[in-house]
């Protein structure tokens, strides 16, 4: 975010402002000082238009340094004539609004509130991240009448709102007392679906490819819809009826397979893998290519081993899967993230 000027006349500038602006300049801009009276009198005259350097301005550095020295009305002023600049660049005008936050609010949250409607997106999400920050009941007023598209900024106005109605103590128009849905996340819960007998050996003949050197359970499995695909988890044949829980506690093993229905055959996807602990057992979810996505564990509950398993890998989606290892039967419930997802990154490792 880089203007361009020209030299006119012979302005002399000085160097801890130079260091604190020019757009060659590789220093971290927390690291830098606040800027002195004269410092901060020069760059606002250099902001305002009405004094050109000889050399180039970085904005985005311009703005932080003019925010992190001074806090003045005549400071916000110039902030919020950048901000309502359709000639500035969208980030410097987004930048202003987000450092506006900072300022007292009686001189700020009218323009921000004005620019809840501007037609540039970087703009619209800047007010109301700073609105959300230092706004009032009457920023929450102009919030919940706003109706976002892009899913990244009504996440953001979610936050935004739900910030200010918790700092103000006032519940505006509040759709819902369930902390999850009021800040746009969205889970769907489901069950799985036990099948038995006849039907798990028509499933188990439907496998394609190997089963991980494993036999599987005849006699029980489970089925659940994930969006449109169809999923069935299968059994270690080591799950005897009448003592699940003792077979997952006896010895490290693969407890289960899951296949993936592809119309006319199953595909093993997941590989289901325990080892035995003090309190029951530990638990993983890998896919076939070695990547763990899911770990858990079992703890003693009424009737059988509880069992929690969490996504920690690549899953596009987030996942909880919550149930109950009975002797003879296996409960399993899931929460399925239903927004947009996001795929996760691998750590890079740092050597020092």
């Amino acid at each position: 975010m880089k203007k361009k000027t020209a030299a006119t006349g012979k302005e002399v500038f000085s160097k801890s402002l130079q260091h604190a602006i020019m757009a060659d300049r590789l220093n971290v801009e927390l690291d830098l000082p606040k800027l002195g009276k004269q410092d901060v009198e020069d760059l606002q005259a250099i902001l305002s238009g009405k004094k050109v350097p000889t050399f180039e301005v970085d904005m985005k550095r311009a703005i932080n340094a003019l925010t992190r020295s001074d806090r003045s009305a005549a400071s916000a002023k110039l902030l919020t004539s950048i901000l309502s600049d359709e000639q500035q660049p969208s980030k410097a005008r987004s930048l202003a609004a987000l450092n506006l936050s900072v300022f007292p609010l009686e001189k700020t949250e009218a323009t921000l509130i004005g620019h809840l409607d501007s037609k540039d997106r970087l703009v619209q999400a800047a007010a109301i991240r700073s609105l959300g920050r230092a706004g009032s009941s009457k920023a929450l007023d102009a919030l919940q009448r706003l109706t976002i598209s892009d899913e990244r900024v009504r996440k953001q106005l979610s936050f935004a709102t739900s910030a200010i109605e918790f700092r103000t103590k006032s519940s505006g128009k509040r759709s819902s007392d369930d902390l999850g849905e009021s800040l746009g996340v969205g889970w769907n819960d489901f069950a799985a679906k036990t099948i038995k007998g006849a039907e798990v050996r028509k499933s188990i003949d439907q496998i394609w490819g190997a089963t991980y050197g494993i036999e599987l359970n005849p006699e029980v499995a489970m089925e659940f819809q994930c969006g449109n695909l169809k999923h069935s988890v299968f059994l270690n044949k080591a799950f005897k009826k009448g003592a699940f829980t003792k077979a997952i506690q006896s010895e490290k093993m693969i407890a289960g397979l899951v296949a993936l229905d592809e119309d006319s055959h199953l595909t093993i996807r997941y590989v289901l893998l325990s080892v035995p602990t003090k309190d029951g057992a530990s638990l993983a979810v890998a896919r076939t290519d070695g990547d763990v996505l899911y770990t858990g564990e079992t703890t003693s509950g009424r009737g059988g081993l509880d069992f929690k398993i969490r996504d920690v890998g690549l899953s596009g989606a987030p996942l909880e899967v919550n149930g109950t290892l009975k002797d003879d039967d296996v409960e399993v419930s899931f929460r399925v993230w239903q927004n947009s997802p996001v795929r996760k990154k691998r750590g890079v490792s740092i050597e020092a």
